[in-house]
């Protein structure tokens, strides 16, 4: 389902966001926000007749990232347990969450 590596790029920095304690609602903003970065280069290499296809698979709508951090906190109990499931340990996840909280 990902398109211009928008989506896994996305869930990816969604769940550091996340795990940095960003709020809900300004993880979403930023991925809305990647619609508009990609676009002009999208719509520029394509042929006219392609810009409304293109324009829907770029598009990310904010309750995407909504439903990741959902299911992250009601399958997970949240991005720490979710990346102990992943095989980090917590040594390395408050590492990685010291570094990004500053």
């Amino acid at each position: 389902h990902c398109y211009a590596g928008k989506d896994r790029t996305g869930v990816i920095a969604a769940l550091l966001l996340a795990l940095a304690d960003v709020r809900p609602e300004l993880i979403a903003a930023d991925y809305t926000a990647s619609t508009q970065y990609l676009r002009d280069g999208w719509l520029a290499a394509a042929p006219p007749e392609e810009h409304q296809k293109i324009l829907e698979h770029l598009r990310c709508p904010e309750e995407h990232v909504h439903n990741l951090l959902t299911h992250l906190d009601s399958e997970y109990r949240g991005p720490i347990e979710y990346l102990r499931h992943l095989g980090l340990s917590r040594q390395e996840i408050l590492g990685i969450r010291m570094r990004l909280r500053g």
